[in-house]
């Protein structure tokens, strides 16, 4: 296909392309070295502008928006977003550093989480395989697996995802943790693994094998903008399995977080 305009760009970062083009940029962001700049300088600008964890949560602002709101007040169209992101964009695919200053006016401003992070999964994907088999090959989990297999892994990591770390884990029916990414470091408070960007699937090293136990068992992949550390999910594990078992949990409490599960039987 041909290089999308800077308008098109921002349409598919925001999801608002027809599938079919998307999909056709995606495989056209693989050989064009000008649509993979401007892709990537779009992405870093929208992170840049990203909200802030609690930033909209000031007292203030939700008088203003009530006050607003009481009045009437309409927000501009929806593609405003492009007449003022765009230039940022194409000044960073160019190299220039772009500073963003404090000011004041309209408030037709670009949410930046709307198309990164409002549905964090939609951009996140994983797999999992186990085995060897007797001919030596691995395959595709579909509802059980066998104590002594051991498990690999492939993950997806879209360009347009926030994330850029991942964990994978697996918990058991009685609570009981088995970490696969990170790998176990003893008393160490290990972190999530640092994942690149990809519109295809990339395999995680080797299989790792556990002495897995007889039962129930939930495959989690976590992919998150900042690492997280073990003990914090270890944290949301306890809190999660304290009101349901593992097999309602199929989502651990973490806001703005691409999750994927798996259930399981280990027989």
């Amino acid at each position: 296909m041909e290089c999308l305009g800077s308008e098109e760009i921002v349409l598919y970062v925001e999801g608002q392309l027809p599938v079919a083009t998307a999909e056709d940029f995606e495989a056209h962001l693989g050989g064009c070295t000008r649509c993979r700049e401007q892709h990537g300088a779009l992405i870093e600008t929208a992170r840049y502008l990203a909200a802030e964890p609690g930033e909209f949560e000031d007292a203030g602002l939700r008088d203003i928006i009530q006050r607003r709101a009481a009045a009437g007040y309409e927000a501009p169209p929806h593609r405003t977003i492009a007449r003022w992101l765009i230039p940022f964009a194409a000044l960073a695919a160019a190299g220039v550093v772009v500073l963003m200053l404090p000011f004041q006016g309209s408030d037709d401003g670009f949410v930046a989480r709307t198309g990164l992070v409002r549905d964090a999964d939609r951009w996140v994907a994983a797999k999992v395989f186990h085995g060897p088999t007797e001919a030596g090959t691995f395959e595709p989990v579909t509802d059980h697996i066998r104590t002594a297999d051991a498990l690999a892994f492939a993950i997806k990591n879209h360009p347009n995802s926030a994330a850029a770390y991942v964990m994978i884990f697996a918990v058991a029916e009685d609570g009981g943790v088995d970490w696969y990414y990170p790998a176990p470091e003893g008393t160490t408070d290990a972190k999530s693994i640092p994942v690149r960007a990809s519109a295809d699937y990339q395999e995680l090293g080797e299989a790792i094998q556990y002495p897995m136990r007889p039962g129930m068992m939930r495959i989690f992949a976590l992919f998150s903008a900042e690492p997280l550390r073990v003990s914090a999910v270890e944290a949301g594990v306890a809190r999660a399995l304290a009101d349901e078992t593992i097999r309602e949990t199929d989502r651990l409490p973490f806001d703005d977080i691409g999750q994927q599960s798996f259930l399981v039987r280990v027989e």
